[in-house]
């Protein structure tokens, strides 16, 4: 997931979360965290299948709206 810095509108958060749960729970501790946060500049995706990766499950945010625990949990990830 990408969003804007809340605190530095020129910049982004990107954050990679593994998709296997027990490797995550594995390595859930500094400074083996399997969860990957890296601040960047605003930047649009490449459209170059160099520069992607096809394997990435992407997921946004939109329209700032609540969501409620139950309608999320029916969500995949």
């Amino acid at each position: 997931m990408s969003l804007v810095h809340p605190f530095k509108p020129e910049s982004m958060i990107s954050i990679f979360i593994p998709e296997d749960y027990e490797e995550y729970l594995k390595n859930n501790m500094y400074p083996n965290c399997s969860i990957k946060v890296i601040e960047h500049p605003i930047s649009t995706e490449s459209i170059k299948e160099m520069f992607t990766n096809p394997g990435l499950k992407k997921h946004t945010i939109s329209d700032g709206t609540l969501s409620n625990d139950q309608k999320s949990m029916d969500q995949s990830f």
